[in-house]
């Protein structure tokens, strides 16, 4: 998750005045107090940001995604993008870092796609030398701001890539499931 970028990709598309409103769903339980410190300081004085840290199950997050008018996935890398996933399904459009495995049930005319820089990190804990170095993506901040005026001022792109992301023939529930499953087998083999 990335979601620093994504109030920053907020913050540029729209001004406290817009007719707007930023909701990021983070588990704080996840983060380290130095991440949750730099969230809370890219949220400023917005108080067109809002920061959700409840837990949420599957279905209260997919009736999230059904409420809100765009998810954002600004991600660094990601297995499978459940949560973008189901916006898919649900009809909900898309801002999504171009990157990783939401291109193998999505595309350009399914989701807004950002273009990103790939850069090399060190992970936390690394105790290995082939975990010395991880690839992660860094979405474009003002492309994403731009995707995120389209999602507002281009409402027939966005229908149309809304169908898309939904037709069966496409990238619709079924497709999307079928991944999942194809995903899920292959992380078993792993184990």
């Amino acid at each position: 998750h990335n979601p620093v970028a994504a109030i920053r990709a907020y913050r540029m598309a729209f001004d406290p005045a817009a007719d707007a409103r930023l909701l990021v769903h983070i588990r704080f339980g996840e983060l380290t107090r130095l991440q949750a410190e730099t969230i809370r300081h890219a949220q400023g004085d917005r108080p067109d940001i809002v920061i959700v840290t409840a837990d949420l199950d599957e279905r209260a997050e997919r009736a999230l995604v059904e409420q809100v008018d765009c998810v954002v996935s600004l991600h660094r890398s990601t297995a499978f993008g459940t949560v973008i996933a189901v916006a898919a399904a649900c009809g909900t459009p898309i801002v999504s870092t171009g990157y990783s495995a939401p291109l193998t049930y999505l595309d350009d005319g399914s989701a807004l796609f950002v273009p990103f820089s790939l850069v090399e990190r060190s992970p936390r804990g690394a105790v290995r030398a082939e975990q010395a170095t991880e690839v992660w993506a860094e979405a474009d901040i003002e492309a994403a701001g731009r995707a995120l005026r389209v999602v507002v001022d281009d409402p027939d792109r966005v229908a149309r890539m809304v169908g898309n992301a939904r037709s069966v023939g496409g990238h619709g529930a079924q497709t999307v499931g079928e991944r999942l499953r194809q995903c899920l087998l292959e992380s078993d083999d792993e184990l």
